[in-house]
């Protein structure tokens, strides 16, 4: 139970340790030191980026120097153990770097397939006729038993356009694939047990 929680200490470490690592103190307000936690040097605009993801600024005490208070005990507390995980080498064994990894994985994933659909959708449009016509299909398969159109017309439209953009995201997925270029080892495959 510790090994796993100190592997989630130092995880999040990897995903904070951009925010201010190895930062020199240069010129402007948000570049200043607020502390010095071991190797760590936390800046203003480190304090700031921390405050966003913390507990303290979704529930405020009310008091604002409390607050600041319980922040920076729980970004010192959390590099304090963060540093103790990197000490014992637990940043560098396998098991981390592949959770670190499908971690990493994920996020490019969310973030290209977020940015592809925004692109396709921004070309997507659905017609008056189209939305019309996917009614009276629908209405002939329920035999007439349905809403008036007024009233399913904007969630027929969505529909439309959500299968829209699946198509186009399908079909941007299969020329991918072709153009990554895949092959695949059959017997190899065919030998492999998956449980």
């Amino acid at each position: 139970m510790a090994y796993r929680l100190i592997a989630l200490f130092a995880m999040i470490a990897l995903l904070f340790c951009a925010n201010g690592c190895g930062k020199s103190a240069d010129k402007g307000r948000g570049s200043e030191v607020v502390a010095t936690i071991g190797k760590y040097v936390l800046m203003v605009d480190d304090l700031r980026e921390e405050e966003k993801y913390s507990a303290v600024s979704r529930y405020p005490s009310g008091d604002s120097r409390k607050a600041k208070l319980e922040l920076l005990g729980q970004i010192i507390t959390k590099k304090a153990l963060l540093q103790e995980a990197q000490r014992q080498d637990f940043d560098k064994d396998r098991a981390f770097m592949r959770m670190i990894e499908r971690y990493w994985e994920q996020a490019l994933l969310r973030m290209l397939m977020n940015r592809k659909v925004a692109e396709i959708s921004s070309g997507i449009t659905v017609s008056e006729s189209e939305v019309r016509s996917e009614y009276e299909d629908m209405s002939k398969a329920a035999a007439g038993k349905l809403k008036p159109f007024a009233e399913m017309a904007s969630d027929i439209k969505d529909h439309i356009r959500n299968r829209k953009i699946r198509d186009a995201l399908d079909t941007w997925l299969a020329q991918l694939k072709t153009k990554t270029g895949v092959t695949v080892n059959r017997a190899i495959f065919e030998r492999v047990r998956i449980e």
